[in-house]
């Protein structure tokens, strides 16, 4: 929270005691040095909300003590690395940027991962069936790219995640009844897809969701009774027919 500009000085690398490297919310620019490498006992990086550009240096992934790698908000472009050896890192929030390409399915590797935001990029393709084995995620943010494909039923695998949002995306198919699995779901955003088929019922009885987006979809069908008791509910813009149930009038 500075004016600092110009890049991030190579020299850093030199801090090799240094823990947490917080550089958000300045005028940085140009590309994250790969010297970074060399901070080992780094624990916490963020270069958030700056002008950094280029790709993310795969040398990163050797920040072996690495919990927390926060590079939203920036002009990185290309892939994610494999980040094969980030075996602590509980949060990765790429999110805002210009990445491109599949996610990777080396991301399971992430085995402590509890939060993954990647939204307001360009990835592509579906939502690969590695992920599904981050059974620590409590957030999956993946809003506002180009994914395809149906929304994987064994997103029911996620057990703990209590904030699921795709919106902004190209899935197809029905909404999955195994998503009825996600018993700590607090808030469900699945909005501006092409979605088809009714609203699963059996959706109003997870026992903690309280927010449900639907809105700008196929959905057809009738409203459920069953979503009486969310604090918010938006299905506009979709196909639904049919009258407004009478406990929700």
């Amino acid at each position: 929270y500075n004016s600092l500009d110009g890049e991030i000085p190579l020299a850093l690398a030199n801090l090799t005691q240094l823990k947490s490297l917080t550089l958000s919310n300045n005028n940085f620019q140009g590309p994250i040095p790969g010297e970074l490498l060399f901070l080992k006992n780094l624990t916490r990086l963020d270069l958030s909300y700056n002008s950094l550009d280029g790709e993310i240096p795969p040398a990163l992934t050797n920040l072996t003590q690495l919990e927390s790698l926060i590079i939203s908000h920036n002009n990185i472009q290309g892939s994610i690395p494999e980040l094969l050896f980030l075996k602590n890192l509980t949060r990765l929030d790429l999110s805002y940027n210009s990445l491109d390409g599949e996610i990777p399915p080396a991301v399971t590797n992430l085995i402590q991962l509890e939060s993954l935001i990647l939204s307001s990029n360009k990835f592509q393709g579906p939502i690969p069936h590695e992920l599904l084995f981050l059974k620590n995620l409590t957030v999956l943010d993946l809003s506002y790219n180009s994914l395809d494909g149906e929304i994987p039923p064994a997103l029911g695998n996620l057990t703990q995640i209590e904030s699921l949002i795709l919106s902004c995306n190209k899935f197809e198919g029905p909404i999955p009844l195994d998503l009825l699995f996600l018993r700590n779901l607090t808030f469900l955003d699945l909005s501006y897809n092409s979605l088809d088929g009714e609203i699963p019922l059996e959706l109003g009885y997870l026992p903690v969701l309280s927010t449900l987006d639907l809105r700008y979809n196929n959905l057809t069908g009738t409203v459920p009774l069953s979503l009486k008791n969310f604090h918010s509910v938006n299905l506009s813009f979709n196909n639904l027919k049919g009258p407004i149930p009478y406990g929700l009038s």
